[in-house]
């Protein structure tokens, strides 16, 4: 019999969790649930395509104009060792992005 790749649930030890995250004006931590996953490897932030205005990520002081951008419909993805926080932030309230954690 053949050697089957990993399920995704192997892969990742099973720690893997999804959610959506509301931005605003001030910044958020980005994370599913009430804290970010302990020991996470990989966050995954797009932003829904039915938002009007671009989301940033970056440290906990990031701004519209210090953060890395996610424009609506795309995403960007954050590989690491160590548990690192992330936060976003956006110019118009109410916006909304697809958080995947991966640990």
């Amino acid at each position: 019999m053949p050697d089957l790749p990993p399920s995704f649930d192997e892969a990742f030890d099973g720690n893997y969790v999804a959610g959506v995250l509301t931005i605003g004006t001030s910044a958020v931590v980005v994370k599913v649930g009430a804290s970010a996953m302990v020991g996470r490897q990989e966050v995954i932030v797009f932003g829904n395509k039915t938002n009007t205005d671009t989301i940033y990520i970056g440290p906990a002081d990031v701004s519209v104009t210090t953060g890395l951008p996610v424009e609506p419909g795309e995403a960007i993805t954050f590989t690491f060792s160590a548990n690192i926080a992330l936060y976003a932030i956006c110019g118009t309230a109410g916006q909304t992005a697809r958080i995947h954690e991966v640990g």
